[in-house]
């Protein structure tokens, strides 16, 4: 039975505004746990990059990180891990299937470790050989949009600000039209929790907060996501992961 039911003359209030609050900013504690997740993650990624190749399929790909994160100390995965090759990564979000990874297209990892209860994500759009040219380049510009919005991310600055200005960058460079969402979301616990970062968020980042700078650019077929956490501070932020801000062809 409910509580409402059990206590009809009790009022009862939302919480959230005091509870969630508390997980906003971390600990050195859970900084730590955070940082070896991410240190996990990226012995992931290195693991799919040095024996991926044409033929194998997407779960076959992820077998390979599942194998690295239990190996390197990880307790589970931090969210569902996918590998997607070809027309369906202009999907933001997928599952890897049975699908066979090809030459000379995209291949977009998130790979993810959760370490005491705290989770991570590395996402990098890959290839196994050059690939076209339009779409390497709009592969490039997510990389430099991704290192700019790391730029624009520090103490004190207000988190719709960020957004603002991001989305103000990418319409004046001429891919607004490529943009879905972005650029930030808070992670911990969760790989995608509150304080969510939007245009109308009016909350000041903090000392010790974390984000995902999550950077999602598509087309009618490929899409591409570079992901990478941050930690707030004084100067700017504290790259949580970042072997694999680079544009990779195998």
């Amino acid at each position: 039975m409910s509580i409402r039911e059990q206590f009809p003359e009790v009022e009862l209030v939302k919480a959230d505004i005091t509870l969630l609050p508390l997980r906003f900013i971390k600990s050195e504690n859970e900084l730590n746990c955070l940082r070896k997740a991410y240190e996990i993650s990226e012995l992931a990624v290195e693991a799919i990059i040095n024996e991926i190749s044409p033929g194998m399929t997407e779960l076959q790909v992820i077998g390979i990180a599942q194998r690295e994160i239990y190996k390197h100390g990880g307790e589970y995965e931090g969210h569902s891990l996918y590998c997607f090759c070809g027309a369906s990564t202009n999907n933001a979000i997928s599952r890897p299937t049975h699908n066979k990874i090809i030459k000379n297209e995209v291949i977009q990892l998130n790979i993810g470790a959760r370490v005491s209860g705290y989770s991570s994500s590395v996402g990098v759009p890959v290839s196994i050989g050059p690939l076209p040219e339009r779409k390497k380049k709009l592969i490039d510009f997510g990389l430099e949009a991704h290192f700019k919005t790391i730029g624009m991310m520090s103490e004190g600055k207000p988190a719709g600000a960020v957004v603002r200005d991001y989305e103000a960058w990418v319409k004046s460079r001429g891919y607004e039209k490529y943009m879905l969402y972005g650029p930030c979301h808070a992670i911990g616990m969760m790989e995608v929790e509150q304080p969510w970062m939007e245009s109308t968020s009016n909350y000041v980042l903090q000392k010790n907060m974390t984000f995902q700078v999550d950077t999602f650019f598509y087309d009618n077929d490929f899409g591409l996501r570079w992901e990478n956490g941050v930690i707030i501070n004084e100067k700017g932020v504290e790259k949580l992961s970042s072997r694999f801000m680079k544009v990779i062809e195998i």
